[in-house]
């Protein structure tokens, strides 16, 4: 759990994006489960990202 607090403002940052996304899924005719795991496996990694990113930058900005 202690994880997931660290990725937590980057999971705010990417959700509204990818839940947008994933409401084509839904038209699409895909089923709740398909739309949840794909959520999962694109907004994770995705706020992985950000939050390395926004880190890397931070300390590249107080050198």
């Amino acid at each position: 759990m202690a994880y997931v607090g660290a990725i937590s403002a980057g999971l705010f940052v990417i959700h509204p994006s990818v839940r947008f996304l994933s409401y084509g899924l839904l038209a699409g005719g895909h089923s709740h489960a398909m739309v949840v795991t794909c959520y999962l496996a694109v907004c994770i990694p995705l706020a992985i990202g950000y939050t390395a990113l926004y880190k890397w930058l931070i300390r590249l900005l107080n050198k």
